[in-house]
């Protein structure tokens, strides 16, 4: 299959893909439960020599069954981990069983990706996320599902990648590089909402909340302050950028990989920009001055939990390499 063939150039990894399925048609297909076989293969970089396997084993746990795959690095840990389940028959080969449904546990970049102190890439979220794939298609998988928490380390605190991808590109980092979309279709109308406000908008319709609630001798809110606004003006200005910027704009050029903002400021702006403190006050209001401040909340929120995303894949003939 060219796309198994094309995903890397190092002979190593082509070995690697080949040997998936002569492992799962030679050792795993009809083995008991709990029988495991693992291949080690290797990807180079700069400095060291990295040894990684990959991982199979028959599970059977809460009465049902699946195949759990992992790819581990020797001694950092699991890189992937997934879990196929549904068995169905091979398009092409009777005697093969494949799945219908696959769910990506882990996708660890901090273990496998990218090493800070020692600037060294090993392997990529994309390339993972690639093998995945590969792994889907090779096993024939209809339906592909995982639940997107991806997260950016700054400043000793992470931040939603989902968020910042869906206003910078319209999309999730799992939508970009492997095509899983999020379920919930409701949050990419939200992601442009909110990216095409500018701050001042989004500032001023906070204020006049805030005033109302006032009126209505509501004061268990945390006021945005003025000397937050300050600072989060001269991080804009430094930029470039003022209140009168659209949030996309703003967080698109905020985390450029050539940005020279420091990250304790990118943080800044996101808190004071995308994490702004709910008013429970506009919760129940009908009142439809209120809908864009409810949306822009419901956009806010989704950086706290995990967000169920699918990829369906269009099976084709002869798939195996």
């Amino acid at each position: 299959m060219n796309k198994i063939l094309n995903l890397q150039k190092s002979n190593d990894i082509r070995l690697f893909l080949i040997n998936v399925k002569k492992v799962y048609n030679t050792k795993i297909r009809n083995c008991v439960t709990n029988t495991k076989y693992s291949y080690k293969f290797t990807k180079n970089n700069k400095t060291e020599k990295q040894i990684f396997s990959l991982n199979m084993c028959n599970i059977k746990e809460n009465g049902k069954k699946y195949l759990q795959v992992q790819i581990t690095e020797k001694t950092k840990g699991v890189c992937l981990k997934m879990n196929f389940c549904n068995k169905k028959q091979h398009s092409k080969y009777k005697t093969m069983t494949t799945f219908k449904k696959s769910k990506i546990e882990l996708i660890s970049k901090g273990i496998c990706g990218y090493d800070k102190k020692k600037k060294t890439v090993n392997m990529t979220g994309s390339f993972v996320l690639n093998l995945a794939n590969v792994l889907n298609d090779i096993l024939e998988v209809d339906v592909a599902i995982l639940e997107d928490d991806s997260r950016l380390e700054i400043c000793k605190s992470n931040i939603s990648l989902k968020i910042l991808n869906l206003l910078k590109y319209g999309k999730t980092w799992y939508e970009r590089a492997g095509g899983y979309s999020l379920d919930d279709k409701e949050i990419y109308k939200r992601a442009k909402l909110v990216g095409d406000m500018t701050v001042k908008q989004l500032y001023d319709t906070l204020l006049e909340i805030d005033n109302d609630m006032l009126k209505h001798d509501i004061f268990d809110f945390s006021k945005l302050k003025g000397d937050s606004i300050k600072k989060v003006e001269r991080i804009l200005d430094s930029m470039g950028e003022s209140k009168r910027s659209k949030v996309k704009t703003i967080f698109s050029k905020a985390f450029d990989r050539n940005s020279k903002l420091k990250e304790c400021d990118q943080k800044f702006l996101w808190e004071h920009i995308l994490q702004l403190n709910p008013r429970k006050y506009i919760e129940k209001s009908k009142n439809g001055k209120y809908k864009i401040m409810k949306e822009y909340y419901k956009f806010a929120s989704e950086a706290h939990h995990f967000t169920p995303s699918t990829r369906k894949i269009k099976n084709e003939k002869n798939k195996l390499i």
